[in-house]
C-alpha cells in the first residue's frame, strides 16, 4: 500500500524522474506487488491502483491530441502534437514495465489482472486512428502489444486481425516486418488455437510484404536495409509456418487466393536476393510443405510444376550463385535434395521440367537431357551427384544470363 500511494500523488504527471527512472519504478512496484505476501486475489486489485494513474493521463493527453489534430490537421504535425505524441508513447511503455511482472497468462488469471491490461489494450488501440506522428506512437505501443501476448494469452486474440490490419493501414516505415515479428510471437505461442484463423491473419502480412518486394528496385521509395530487415522478419514467420505440424497442415489447405500469394513471396525472394542464408531458409520451408504433398489439393499441385519446380532450377543457374562460396554451396545442398523430393514423389514433375519448363528457355538440348539424366539418378551417392550438377550449372551460366 505503501508503494502505491507514492503512484497516486502525480508521479508521472509532475515527477522531475527521467522516462527511465520511471521504467524502472514501474517495473519494480509490478515486481514488489506480485512477488509479496498479498493474497493472490488482491494482487489484481493492487496492479490496477498501480496502472490506473498510467491509463487516466493516456486518456486526458490523447483526448487533447486528437482536438488539437482536428483544429489543425496539417503535416509535419505541430510542436504540441509532437510532444502529446512522445507523451503517449512514453506512458504506453511504463505500463509494458509494469507489466513484467506476469510472466504468463495463468499468472494473470490467478492473480485477477488479465481484465486490467484488456482495459489498457482497448485504450491503447485508439492511437491507431490518429492520423499523424504514428511512428512515434508506435514505438511505445509495439512493445505493449508483445507483452499482452504473454500478459493476456488466448483473451489477446480476438484483438489481433483488426490489430494487424490497423498496425499496416498507418504507414510506418517497420509496419510490415513489426507486424510480422508480432504474428510470429502469436503463431509461435499458440499455434492450436490461431491455425483456423490463419488466413486471416496471414493475407494482410503476405500483401505488405510483396508491396515491399515489388518496391526493392526502387530506392526512391524503399530503404534497402528497411527491406532486408522486413524479409528477415518474415522468413522467421515462414520458418515457425513450416515447423509446426498444426500451421503447416492448416497452411497447405488455404485458399489458392490466400496460399499461392504466401508461395509467391517466397519464390521472388529466392530469385532475386543473392543472400545464400536467406535463401537457404526459403527453400527450408519450401521443402517443409512438400512432405505433405500427399495432401496437397490440386491447384497446389498445379502451382508446384509452374513455379516451385522452375526457382529451384533457376537459382543456381544464375550467375550471381558463386558455387565456390561455402553459403552458396550448402544451399545448393537443399535446392538438389528439394527437387530430388519432388521428381521422387511425382514423375509427372520431372517429365514437366525436362519436356516443357527446360526447353522454354531456350538452351542447349543437350543440356536439357544432361539435366533430366542428373536429377533423375538415384543409383549414385549424392556427393558425385552434387559434383556434376556444379558442373551442369557452371557451364549453365557461361552459356547464358538467366
Amino acid at each position: 500500500t505503501g508503494v502505491l500511494q507514492v503512484f497516486d500523488r502525480g508521479l508521472i504527471r509532475d515527477s522531475q524522474l527521467g522516462v527511465e527512472d520511471l521504467r524502472f519504478l514501474y517495473e519494480s512496484a509490478g515486481i514488489l506487488i506480485m512477488f509479496s505476501s498479498t493474497p493472490q486475489g488482491d494482487k489484481g486489485s493492487m496492479i490496477q491502483s498501480l496502472l490506473t494513474p498510467i491509463l487516466d493521463q493516456f486518456n486526458l493527453t490523447f483526448d487533447s491530441l486528437h482536438t488539437l489534430l482536428l483544429q489543425l490537421p496539417q503535416n509535419p504535425a505541430p510542436a504540441p502534437a509532437v510532444h502529446m505524441s512522445r507523451t503517449l508513447s512514453n506512458l504506453m511503455r511504463l505500463a509494458s514495465f509494469a507489466s513484467k511482472c506476469v510472466s504468463s497468462h495463468q499468472v494473470a488469471e490467478e492473480t485477477g489482472c488479465s481484465h486490467v491490461f484488456l482495459h489498457l489494450l482497448e485504450n491503447f488501440s485508439k492511437i491507431l486512428a490518429l492520423p499523424l506522428e504514428q511512428e512515434t506512437l508506435q514505438e511505445g505501443f509495439r512493445p505493449f502489444l508483445h507483452r499482452m501476448v504473454v500478459v493476456l494469452g488466448g483473451n489477446f486474440l480476438p484483438f489481433l486481425p483488426e490489430l494487424l490490419t490497423r498496425l499496416l493501414h498507418v504507414p510506418t516505415p517497420t509496419g510490415p516486418q513489426e507486424c510480422c515479428i508480432l504474428l510470429n510471437q502469436v503463431l509461435s505461442s499458440h499455434p492450436i488455437p490461431t491455425a483456423p484463423h490463419l488466413e486471416q491473419l496471414l493475407s494482410p502480412c503476405i500483401a505488405s510484404v510483396l508491396t515491399g518486394l515489388s518496391s526493392m528496385h526502387k530506392p526512391e521509395v524503399s530503404d534497402p536495409l528497411i527491406l532486408l530487415d522486413l524479409i528477415k522478419s518474415y522468413l522467421s514467420l515462414s520458418n515457425t509456418l513450416a515447423h509446426s505440424t498444426t500451421l503447416l497442415q492448416h497452411l497447405v489447405q488455404l485458399p489458392s487466393s490466400s496460399l499461392h500469394p504466401f508461395l509467391s513471396s517466397l519464390i521472388q525472394i529466392l530469385l532475386t536476393h543473392t543472400q545464400p542464408m536467406l535463401q537457404k531458409q526459403v527453400v527450408t520451408v519450401i521443402r517443409c510443405i512438400l512432405v505433405l504433398f500427399d495432401k496437397f489439393p490440386a491447384p497446389l499441385i498445379e502451382f508446384t510444376y509452374q513455379h516451385v519446380l522452375p526457382a529451384l532450377f533457376l537459382t543456381p543457374a544464375k550467375r550471381s550463385f558463386n558455387m565456390k562460396d561455402g553459403q552458396t554451396n550448402l544451399l545448393l545442398n537443399d535446392i538438389l535434395n528439394t527437387s530430388r523430393l519432388i521428381v521422387n514423389r511425382d514423375k509427372a514433375f520431372l517429365t514437366y521440367l525436362t519436356e516443357t519448363y527446360v526447353p522454354s528457355l531456350c538452351i542447349q538440348p543437350e543440356l536439357s537431357l544432361q539435366y533430366f539424366r542428373l536429377i533423375n539418378q538415384n543409383e549414385i551417392d549424392f556427393k558425385t551427384m552434387k559434383n556434376e550438377f556444379i558442373l551442369f550449372y557452371s557451364k549453365l551460366q557461361s552459356l547464358y544470363d538467366l
